[in-house]
């Protein structure tokens, strides 16, 4: 085929694809591709140090809302949670417990 075709009929000029032809709109695009990448990765980056300073704010206590069997033991030290989860199953540490197996 020429530069020349033939579309419905009518004569029309096929333009062929230059190398750079669309390079400003590529670089459009790119350059706000780009951008979004970088807004993510900053959003990825502030959620991950926020998490790292919570943590680290909590190193020695339990984190909020935590409950063990119905017992909130949210920011309590590990020690004052153990000691109000061994208060509350106390008296079940000493029951009986008998177990049954069908035959």
């Amino acid at each position: 085929m020429s530069a020349t075709g033939r579309l419905d009929g009518s004569s029309q000029r096929i333009r062929p694809l230059a190398a750079g032809s669309d390079r400003p709109r590529l670089r459009t695009i790119a350059r706000w591709l780009n951008r979004l990448l970088f807004v993510v990765v900053l959003f990825l980056a502030a959620g991950i140090i926020g998490l790292g300073f919570y943590a680290a704010s909590h190193t020695d206590q339990v984190f909020e809302g935590v409950t063990v069997a119905g017992v909130p033991i949210g920011g309590l030290s590990e020690a004052a949670a153990r000691q109000r989860v061994d208060e509350r199953f106390r008296d079940y540490a000493g029951a009986q417990l008998t177990l049954v197996h069908d035959d």
